[in-house]
């Protein structure tokens, strides 16, 4: 989950072999954060919490084709959630 989508620009400019899914409740950032390489922005609009969060989202991009299962996903977000701090977390999770 991003607000401004800093961390997804900063990952782009690096310009990584892997694909890069960002999630915003910021529907304008969806269209901004698909101009930058190697990125897929969705919409995404749930906060419950981190760990819901990450497993719905990666339940998303499976569903979608995106991701299979046994590839290892590294999703960045900030907690507490509802503070929407700068990114204060990595989580690495492999598809089940």
């Amino acid at each position: 989950m991003t607000q401004t989508g800093y961390t997804a620009f900063m990952l782009s400019c690096f310009r990584p072999k892997s694909n890069l899914y960002i999630f915003t409740k910021e529907k304008t950032l969806v269209n901004q954060l698909s101009l930058s390489w190697g990125i897929r922005a969705f919409f995404y609009d749930e906060e419950v919490s981190l760990d819901e969060i990450i497993s719905d989202q990666i339940k998303i991009l499976k569903e979608r084709g995106f991701i299979r299962e046994g590839e290892v996903v590294v999703n960045t977000g900030s907690t507490p959630i509802e503070l929407h701090l700068p990114t204060n977390t990595i989580k690495v999770t492999v598809v089940k």
